[in-house]
């Protein structure tokens, strides 16, 4: 007698996996799939152990220690000039003059 195969009927879940996050300073980033790896060749050694006496200072490892430097050097990077509004500043000098844009820029008046 043949007997006919078992089959195992699974319900299905829908399980929701978040990213894995980390913290710095009250900021809370999360680790992106789409990130990209730096390797940086040529590191002096006296730069590598002041590196990792502020990871140490700041509880974290080296890697999360360079990745807090880059983060916060990121966020100070000026916009492109295009994107920057320009903003100009009045100075009083105590004295009283008059020019125009041809006095400044010359006869092109760029």
């Amino acid at each position: 007698e043949t007997k006919s195969p078992t089959v195992n009927h699974l319900q299905s879940q829908t399980v929701e996996v978040k990213p894995p996050t980390y913290k710095l300073g009250d900021d809370v980033y999360r680790y992106d799939t789409d990130m990209k790896a730096i390797h940086i060749r040529e590191v002096a050694p006296e730069v590598v152990e002041a590196l990792k006496r502020l990871a140490r200072r700041h509880h974290r490892s080296l890697q999360g220690e360079l990745r807090a430097i880059l983060d916060r050097a990121a966020r100070t990077a000026l916009p492109d000039d295009e994107d920057r509004p320009l903003r100009l500043h009045t100075v009083r000098t105590g004295c009283s003059s008059s020019w125009n844009r041809e006095d400044i820029y010359g006869p092109d008046a760029r």
